[in-house]
């Protein structure tokens, strides 16, 4: 092929971990001389704060332009630090135009869901579910024990670095929450969380769109299937942030497409970078 031809390829192969298919960024390396071409914002970027973070097999490159899919911007611009993810954290966790004005109990449930060994929990408008699956509701109702006996342990306090935008944003107390054992209609599996008709956990009207605007494009996008066979299955497009520590997904059961149905919260993530202690 004649010197200057573009090759596309997918970068598959980010410090040893799989890279997802994302928004397209170009480098250009031309006889060593490289720039990385955000198409999006328009930087221009040194080579060698993306090749540390590259595997290509060989280093003698010539005319080439590369399609690199987009595992987060910022394990390529940024390479964030631990530091960096929990203050991205907060800062979602503080935005009340991802939130609904409940939301401040789904917070304080962390600390008890973290301690009882849940890794997940669901944030939808009315519910907070668990993501372990138990065999049966006695099962899962002796988990809900589990649950509420680390919720009566104390009140955590937030961290430093959070409480004053927790402060600031959100003026409802949070409410009392108490885990039960259910049948998740979902998929048809005993979970453990909590049900209250009339909260607001999620923002009212959020959709992907506002989320997007207010956080930037997702790190990585996934899906997954609920399916419990006697109807259509749920299938949710789950949008990742903070290192896959919150997500927003949409559902192909929603009225609305584009819709917010339901919100995920990396349990000890975000329990670590609000809170001083967890239990």
């Amino acid at each position: 092929m004649r010197r200057g031809l573009v090759f596309l390829f997918l970068i598959t192969i980010l410090n040893g971990t799989q890279v997802p298919a994302m928004p397209l960024y170009a480098v250009k390396v031309f006889r060593g001389q490289t720039e990385y071409a955000d198409k999006y914002a328009g930087k221009l970027v040194d080579w060698a704060s993306i090749r540390q973070c590259l595997t290509l097999g060989s280093e003698q490159y010539s005319d080439l332009t590369a399609a690199l899919s987009l595992s987060a911007r910022a394990a390529y611009l940024r390479a964030p630090t631990l530091q960096n993810r929990e203050d991205l954290i907060r800062r979602i966790l503080s935005d009340t135009r991802l939130w609904g004005k409940d939301f401040p109990a789904v917070l304080a449930t962390l600390p008890a869901f973290n301690g009882a060994g849940e890794n997940v929990i669901t944030v939808l408008p009315d519910r907070i579910v668990g993501e372990r699956k138990f065999k049966s509701l006695d099962e899962a109702g002796r988990e809900a024990e589990n649950v509420s006996k680390y919720l009566n342990l104390g009140q955590n306090k937030f961290r430093p670095e959070f409480e004053p935008l927790f402060e600031r944003n959100f003026r409802e107390r949070a409410i009392t929450l108490k885990p039960e054992a259910f049948n998740f209609l979902d998929d048809d599996t005993k979970r453990v969380g909590v049900l209250r008709r009339g909260s607001q956990f999620l923002a009212p009207g959020l959709t992907i769109a506002t989320v997007r605007k207010i956080l930037g494009e997702p790190e990585k996008i996934t899906r997954e299937v609920l399916d419990n066979g006697e109807r259509r299955p749920i299938i949710l497009k789950i949008h990742h942030y903070a290192g896959g520590a919150i997500a927003f997904a949409v559902s192909n059961w929603t009225t609305r497409p584009g819709d917010i149905d339901r919100a995920f919260l990396n349990v000890p993530a975000v329990t670590a970078a609000i809170f001083q202690e967890t239990r």
